[in-house]
């Protein structure tokens, strides 16, 4: 009878696993469709801030725009892989922002299984209302805001567990900066991160 259950119990596992691997695949896809609908001129700013760090020069003092200087090294990172695409460059950035929302879906299903489930609606509609916001294109407000989902539920999750875990606060504090880092626009929100921060 023992081992009757546990063949059952990794049945249903496995049924469930592929429901779950069949919707990260779903979300993948969307985010794909996503990457080749419209363009806006500060990609192409954010694009040739990256080909300026490719090319050796310095933000601020070789070359000046108005935005914060993380989405330009990301896009060196992305032209790396782009061959001189635009259209693959897209595809690079719904890819990028897909795996930093995965990976926070993982370290949430390990972490905390009651919220799980939520975050699992976010993932879902996240690249559903990007066309909508806009957060589908390579802007400085649209790396924010992934920087700010992923605190936000990192500080929720540590909340929730009524313990905080220095490590974990360190990361959330780095991606709290590189939101910063990403767009001085959200800067009311980051601070209010680390408030959420020093209260954990």
């Amino acid at each position: 009878m023992k081992s009757f259950f546990d063949l059952q119990k990794f049945r249903n596992s496995l049924l469930y696993n592929w429901k779950e691997i069949f919707l990260f695949f779903s979300i993948l896809f969307v985010f794909y469709i996503n990457s080749s609908y419209m363009g806006y001129p500060d990609e192409f700013v954010n694009i040739l801030g990256g080909k300026f760090i490719l090319a050796g020069k310095l933000p601020y003092k070789e070359f000046f725009d108005h935005h914060m200087p993380l989405g330009w090294y990301i896009a060196s990172f992305l032209l790396l892989f782009s061959f001189k695409s635009f259209v693959l460059f897209r595809v690079w950035w719904a890819f990028f922002t897909y795996i930093l929302l995965f990976i926070g879906a993982l370290w949430i299903r390990k972490n905390s299984k009651e919220i799980y489930t939520y975050y699992l609606g976010f993932f879902v509609l996240y690249p559903l209302i990007s066309v909508y916001y806009w957060l589908h294109l390579y802007l400085a407000d649209s790396l924010a805001t992934v920087f700010f989902s992923l605190v936000f539920w990192i500080l929720l999750v540590q909340t929730i567990q009524k313990k905080a875990y220095f490590r974990v606060l360190i990361v959330s504090s780095f991606l709290t900066f590189f939101l910063v880092f990403s767009s001085l626009t959200f800067s009311y929100l980051a601070l209010a991160l680390y408030v959420w921060h020093i209260y954990l």
